[in-house]
């Protein structure tokens, strides 16, 4: 009879302990792919920088996945499904939709912000082009001090 009892109260642990681990668990994935996007900007920079030649990065059609291209045109970054690009723009008037992010040799790169909606909430991330550094900031916001008026 008691274990019974205990089976039964594993049950009602488990019923509601899993809905937050999936949850933690694709939480954790987002965090893992957002890192592994940053890094993919920065390591993109690095190589136009070392090779001396412009690279491109293109949001594919389907704001599911990142291509790379220039150089030995290596690269690929697909999202995992807790992660999805709103929006790619450009800085300037009016933020004009784009799909590439262009590197130069000279070290800096495209100044464009993305719009990420996940398990963990809206952001934004910001490509500062002349330092090539992304800033993450929680919400869909436009970034201070670019023109979009």
């Amino acid at each position: 009879m008691e274990l019974v009892v205990v089976m039964a109260l594993m049950a009602v642990i488990l019923s509601v302990s899993f809905p937050r681990i999936r949850t933690s668990m694709e939480a954790d994935q987002q965090r893992r792919a957002l890192d592994r996007f940053i890094a993919m900007f920065e390591n993109t920079g690095q190589q136009a920088f070392e090779k001396k030649e412009e690279m491109v990065l293109t949001l594919a059609a389907d704001n599911r996945s990142m291509q790379g291209a220039g150089g030995d045109g290596e690269g690929a970054f697909d999202f995992p499904d807790s992660f999805s690009v709103q929006t790619m723009r450009r800085a300037g008037k009016d933020f004009p939709e784009t799909r590439d992010i262009a590197f130069y040799p000279e070290g800096y790169a495209d100044p464009v912000f993305f719009w990420i909606d996940g398990v963990r909430g809206r952001r934004t991330l910001i490509m500062h082009p002349l330092m090539l550094r992304v800033e993450v900031k929680d919400g869909f916001i436009f970034p201070e001090g670019w023109d979009h008026e």
